[in-house]
């Protein structure tokens, strides 16, 4: 019963994850998000740590290297999105930078709250907000890359 009832629940609210190729796509969106995560938050120890700018402008260019190294590999690697023709691509890249334009405002906000009220480093922040903003993402990504494509 216990089995059954956490099987639907699955289903329910993560139908995705019955096909292995969405589990494989997954494990690969890890990767990408990951390698963007890294030159993310490398970034901006560079600009906040050695060239000491302010934080959150920090935050915010190295939020756009990230977001423009996961575009690539999103594309290309996670979801094996080779197609760039009749507007698809821009169509993509558009509905990318929508995402990505509601994830800057969505950073910007958690860092500043951790780093402001929850006293946390800066870095350590960056790292918390990309954590939720990918969680979030990958089910967005999976539409947007995959609209028309069959497991």
């Amino acid at each position: 019963m216990e089995q059954y009832q956490q099987t639907t629940r699955q289903e329910k609210y993560f139908p995705e994850f019955k096909s292995p190729a969405t589990k494989w796509r997954f494990i690969r969106y890890i990767i990408s998000g990951s390698s963007a995560a890294i030159i993310n938050v490398g970034i901006l120890y560079v600009l906040t740590d050695i060239w000491k700018m302010w934080y959150l402008y920090g935050a915010t260019i190295a939020f756009i290297a990230g977001v423009v190294v996961s575009f690539t590999m999103q594309k290309y690697f996670t979801f094996r999105d080779n197609k760039t023709h009749n507007g698809h691509l821009r169509r993509q890249l558009a509905s990318f930078l929508l995402v990505a334009l509601i994830n800057i405002i969505a950073n910007a906000t958690i860092v500043f709250v951790l780093v402001e009220y929850f006293k946390l480093w800066h870095i350590t922040s960056q790292i918390i907000s990309s954590g939720c903003i990918a969680l979030i993402t990958f089910f967005v990504y999976h539409y947007i890359f995959h609209l028309d494509m069959i497991d």
